[in-house]
C-alpha cells in the first residue's frame, strides 16, 4: 500500500521534486582555499568547506569544477581559464 500511495500523495501536494545532492554539486564552481598537496585540498561551494580530490596542479584561489563526489570528498578539475 506504501509503494502506491507515497507516488500519489506527492502528486496531489505538488511539492517540487529535490535532486540528490550529487546532482545539485555536479557541473558546479567551486573556490579553493588552501593549495591542493598530494592530489587534495579544500575548496569552498555554496558556503561549505568540502575535501576535494584532483590530479590537476591547484593552487589557492583557483575556481574548479565539481565532476563527481567520492564519498564525502568532491573530485575536481581546474577550471579552463585557471590554467597556467
Amino acid at each position: 500500500m506504501l509503494g502506491v500511495s507515497r507516488p500519489f500523495a506527492s502528486k496531489v501536494s505538488k511539492e517540487p521534486q529535490r535532486k540528490a545532492v550529487a546532482d545539485r554539486l555536479i557541473g558546479q564552481t567551486a573556490t579553493v582555499i588552501e593549495d591542493f598537496e598530494g592530489h587534495e585540498g579544500l575548496v569552498k561551494f555554496d558556503g561549505e568547506i568540502w575535501c576535494a580530490k584532483s590530479y590537476d596542479r591547484i593552487k589557492k584561489g583557483d575556481e574548479v569544477t565539481i565532476k563527481a563526489i567520492d564519498g564525502v570528498k568532491l573530485i575536481v578539475e581546474k577550471k579552463e581559464d585557471n590554467v597556467r
